[in-house]
């Protein structure tokens, strides 16, 4: 299973942010590489519905919509990130992902992502996850809550937003 570690300071610089804890976020592209890796590591895939590299290549021509107007939609995403999530794929998801890597996936979403707005992301990233329901919900669900925040990958919170009495994960005793 897929593990995360969240990390906190107390002892920031900022001086002006001195009562709040800074909490660093993942950015989208790490995001979508932890979405993927979840998918090919946890989830026990089925060979009959899994994407062919001919249907990726469908899906992605008829998504063509999308980033036709060529008008620049968001920087949130870019060219590089969809490369590096490419090598990440290659690297370490392997043969799992082999109908993705033998598509025209990377090429075409590199080339064309930042035409896409964020409203149409699990459009074209849920070509990653064989268009798995479960997991394009988390992924509409997290960006929704990233757009709140627009973004930001360093986010300051008040010390009582990350106690346990508060809903949240830790417990005190860890701080």
């Amino acid at each position: 299973s897929t593990g995360l570690i969240t990390r906190f300071t107390t002892a920031d610089k900022n001086t002006k942010m001195a009562d709040y804890i800074r909490i660093q976020n993942l950015s989208v592209p790490d995001l979508l590489m932890l979405i993927v890796d979840l998918y090919y590591s946890d989830v026990k895939i089925n060979a009959k519905q899994s994407l062919s590299p001919n249907s990726i290549n469908d899906n992605l021509h008829s998504l063509q919509e999308l980033w036709k107007s060529k008008y620049q939609k968001q920087d949130i995403i870019g060219e590089d990130d969809i490369r590096d999530i490419q090598e990440y794929m290659v690297e370490v998801i392997g043969v799992g992902a082999s109908s993705v890597l033998n598509s025209d996936f990377f090429d075409v979403v590199a080339d064309n992502i930042k035409y896409v707005s964020m409203d149409h992301w699990v459009d074209v990233f849920e070509l990653l996850w064989n268009k798995n329901g479960h997991f394009c919900k988390i992924f509409t669900t997290l960006i929704k809550e990233y757009q709140k925040i627009g973004f930001r990958t360093e986010v300051y919170v008040p010390f009582d937003a990350i106690l346990r009495e508060k809903g949240t994960l830790l417990q005190v005793q860890w701080l």
